[in-house]
Protein backbone atom coordinates (compact mmCIF):
# COMPACT_ATOMS: atom_id res chain seq x y z
CA UNK A 1 0.00 0.00 0.00
CA UNK A 2 1.37 3.39 -0.97
CA UNK A 3 0.25 5.31 2.13
CA UNK A 4 1.73 7.50 4.82
CA UNK A 5 0.46 8.10 8.33
CA UNK A 6 -1.27 11.40 8.86
CA UNK A 7 0.64 13.55 11.40
CA UNK A 8 -0.46 12.84 14.96
CA UNK A 9 -2.79 9.97 14.06
CA UNK A 10 -2.65 6.35 13.02
CA UNK A 11 -4.84 7.10 9.99
CA UNK A 12 -3.12 6.28 6.70
CA UNK A 13 -3.20 8.97 4.02
CA UNK A 14 -2.89 7.86 0.42
CA UNK A 15 0.12 9.27 -1.42
CA UNK A 16 -0.58 10.79 -4.82
CA UNK A 17 0.10 8.33 -7.62
CA UNK A 18 3.28 8.64 -9.64
CA UNK A 19 3.36 8.89 -13.43
CA UNK A 20 4.93 5.45 -13.65
CA UNK A 21 2.30 4.11 -11.30
CA UNK A 22 -0.50 5.52 -13.43
CA UNK A 23 0.96 4.20 -16.65
CA UNK A 24 2.18 0.85 -15.50
CA UNK A 25 -0.43 -0.29 -12.96
CA UNK A 26 1.30 1.02 -9.84
CA UNK A 27 -1.62 -0.13 -7.72
CA UNK A 28 0.05 -3.46 -6.91
CA UNK A 29 -0.82 -5.11 -10.21
CA UNK A 30 1.99 -6.34 -12.43
CA UNK A 31 3.56 -3.73 -14.69
CA UNK A 32 2.27 -3.58 -18.27
CA UNK A 33 5.13 -4.47 -20.60
CA UNK A 34 5.96 -2.47 -23.70
CA UNK A 35 5.12 -5.60 -25.68
CA UNK A 36 1.56 -5.39 -24.30
CA UNK A 37 1.37 -1.67 -25.13
CA UNK A 38 2.47 -2.40 -28.71
CA UNK A 39 -0.10 -5.21 -29.00
CA UNK A 40 -2.73 -2.74 -27.85
CA UNK A 41 -1.78 -0.24 -30.59
CA UNK A 42 -1.75 -3.01 -33.18
CA UNK A 43 -5.27 -3.97 -32.08
CA UNK A 44 -6.32 -0.32 -32.44
CA UNK A 45 -4.80 -0.32 -35.94
CA UNK A 46 -6.93 -3.38 -36.71
CA UNK A 47 -10.03 -1.41 -35.73
CA UNK A 48 -10.68 -2.94 -32.32
CA UNK A 49 -12.64 -0.32 -30.42
CA UNK A 50 -12.18 -2.07 -27.09
CA UNK A 51 -8.39 -1.80 -27.49
CA UNK A 52 -8.79 1.87 -28.30
CA UNK A 53 -10.92 2.29 -25.16
CA UNK A 54 -8.23 0.62 -23.07
CA UNK A 55 -5.47 2.76 -24.58
CA UNK A 56 -7.57 5.85 -23.97
CA UNK A 57 -8.30 4.84 -20.37
CA UNK A 58 -4.60 4.23 -19.66
CA UNK A 59 -3.30 7.45 -21.22
CA UNK A 60 -5.98 10.15 -21.41
CA UNK A 61 -5.11 11.59 -17.99
CA UNK A 62 -1.47 12.27 -18.82
CA UNK A 63 -2.35 13.52 -22.31
CA UNK A 64 -4.86 16.01 -20.91
CA UNK A 65 -2.49 17.13 -18.14
CA UNK A 66 0.39 17.63 -20.54
CA UNK A 67 -1.73 19.67 -22.94
CA UNK A 68 -3.18 21.70 -20.08
CA UNK A 69 0.32 22.56 -18.85
CA UNK A 70 1.31 23.81 -22.30
CA UNK A 71 -1.86 25.72 -23.17
CA UNK A 72 -3.01 26.81 -19.72
CA UNK A 73 -6.61 26.49 -20.87
CA UNK A 74 -8.86 23.64 -19.70
CA UNK A 75 -11.34 23.92 -22.57
CA UNK A 76 -8.60 23.90 -25.18
CA UNK A 77 -6.90 20.98 -23.41
CA UNK A 78 -10.16 19.00 -23.52
CA UNK A 79 -10.60 19.71 -27.24
CA UNK A 80 -6.99 18.86 -28.07
CA UNK A 81 -7.14 15.65 -26.04
CA UNK A 82 -10.03 14.51 -28.25
CA UNK A 83 -8.01 15.45 -31.35
CA UNK A 84 -4.96 13.53 -30.09
CA UNK A 85 -7.00 10.37 -29.67
CA UNK A 86 -8.52 10.87 -33.12
CA UNK A 87 -4.90 10.99 -34.36
CA UNK A 88 -4.15 7.81 -32.39
CA UNK A 89 -7.13 6.02 -33.95
CA UNK A 90 -6.24 7.13 -37.49
CA UNK A 91 -2.48 6.75 -37.11
CA UNK A 92 -2.17 3.53 -35.13
CA UNK A 93 -1.19 1.57 -38.25
CA UNK A 94 1.74 3.93 -38.82
CA UNK A 95 3.11 3.51 -35.28
CA UNK A 96 6.65 2.11 -35.32
CA UNK A 97 7.73 0.47 -32.07
CA UNK A 98 11.38 0.76 -33.12
CA UNK A 99 11.20 4.56 -33.08
CA UNK A 100 9.37 5.20 -29.78
CA UNK A 101 7.46 3.63 -26.91
CA UNK A 102 3.67 3.68 -27.17
CA UNK A 103 3.37 6.24 -24.38
CA UNK A 104 6.15 8.31 -25.95
CA UNK A 105 4.34 8.23 -29.30
CA UNK A 106 1.03 9.29 -27.76
CA UNK A 107 2.69 12.03 -25.70
CA UNK A 108 4.53 13.33 -28.76
CA UNK A 109 1.19 13.58 -30.56
CA UNK A 110 -0.20 15.50 -27.57
CA UNK A 111 2.80 17.82 -27.31
CA UNK A 112 2.73 18.55 -31.04
CA UNK A 113 -0.99 19.39 -30.95
CA UNK A 114 -0.56 21.64 -27.91
CA UNK A 115 2.44 23.49 -29.34
CA UNK A 116 0.70 24.03 -32.69
CA UNK A 117 -2.27 25.48 -30.84
CA UNK A 118 0.03 27.74 -28.81
CA UNK A 119 1.80 29.00 -31.95
CA UNK A 120 -1.53 29.84 -33.57
CA UNK A 121 -2.74 31.49 -30.35
CA UNK A 122 0.46 33.54 -30.08
CA UNK A 123 0.08 34.63 -33.70
CA UNK A 124 -3.52 35.61 -33.05
CA UNK A 125 -2.53 37.57 -29.95
CA UNK A 126 0.30 39.32 -31.81
CA UNK A 127 -2.07 40.28 -34.64
CA UNK A 128 -4.60 41.57 -32.11
CA UNK A 129 -1.88 43.62 -30.40
CA UNK A 130 -0.72 45.13 -33.71
CA UNK A 131 -4.30 46.03 -34.62
CA UNK A 132 -4.87 47.60 -31.19
CA UNK A 133 -1.63 49.61 -31.37
CA UNK A 134 -2.75 50.99 -34.75
CA UNK A 135 -5.86 52.42 -33.05
CA UNK A 136 -3.81 54.51 -30.60
CA UNK A 137 -3.15 58.17 -31.26
CA UNK A 138 0.27 58.99 -32.69
CA UNK A 139 1.31 60.52 -29.35
CA UNK A 140 0.21 57.50 -27.33
CA UNK A 141 1.87 55.06 -29.70
CA UNK A 142 5.14 57.03 -29.77
CA UNK A 143 5.21 57.45 -25.97
CA UNK A 144 4.70 53.71 -25.44
CA UNK A 145 7.31 52.77 -28.06
CA UNK A 146 9.86 55.17 -26.57
CA UNK A 147 9.33 54.17 -22.94
CA UNK A 148 8.67 50.42 -23.28
CA UNK A 149 10.58 49.36 -26.36
CA UNK A 150 13.38 51.93 -26.58
CA UNK A 151 13.91 51.82 -22.81
CA UNK A 152 13.82 55.58 -22.28
CA UNK A 153 12.35 57.21 -19.20
CA UNK A 154 9.38 59.55 -19.46
CA UNK A 155 11.72 62.43 -18.49
CA UNK A 156 14.16 61.56 -21.32
CA UNK A 157 11.36 61.41 -23.90
CA UNK A 158 9.87 64.67 -22.62
CA UNK A 159 13.25 66.44 -22.75
CA UNK A 160 13.90 65.21 -26.29
CA UNK A 161 10.48 66.37 -27.49
CA UNK A 162 10.50 69.57 -25.48
CA UNK A 163 7.28 68.85 -23.57
CA UNK A 164 6.35 68.18 -19.96
CA UNK A 165 7.14 64.80 -18.37
CA UNK A 166 3.54 64.69 -17.16
CA UNK A 167 2.37 64.83 -20.80
CA UNK A 168 4.43 61.74 -21.69
CA UNK A 169 3.17 59.93 -18.59
CA UNK A 170 -0.39 60.84 -19.51
CA UNK A 171 0.07 59.54 -23.08
CA UNK A 172 1.55 56.28 -21.81
CA UNK A 173 -1.25 55.83 -19.27
CA UNK A 174 -4.06 56.61 -21.73
CA UNK A 175 -2.43 54.45 -24.41
CA UNK A 176 -2.14 51.47 -22.07
CA UNK A 177 -5.74 51.90 -20.93
CA UNK A 178 -6.91 51.95 -24.56
CA UNK A 179 -4.81 48.88 -25.39
CA UNK A 180 -6.25 47.01 -22.41
CA UNK A 181 -9.80 47.91 -23.44
CA UNK A 182 -9.23 47.05 -27.11
CA UNK A 183 -7.60 43.72 -26.30
CA UNK A 184 -10.26 42.80 -23.74
CA UNK A 185 -12.99 43.46 -26.29
CA UNK A 186 -11.09 41.47 -28.92
CA UNK A 187 -10.74 38.43 -26.66
CA UNK A 188 -14.34 38.66 -25.48
CA UNK A 189 -15.45 38.20 -29.10
CA UNK A 190 -13.39 35.01 -29.56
Amino acid sequence: MNAKLQAGTATPVESPPTLGGLLYCGDGKPRTSEKEWVALVRAVAAGETSAFGTLYMWTHGIVFTSILRITGNRTIAEELTVEVFQDVWRGASAYDPASDTVVGWVMNLARTRALQCERIDRGTRAAAMRAAVEKLTTGERQAIEDTFFAGQTCAEVAAREGILTATIKSRVRSGLERLRALLTIGYARR
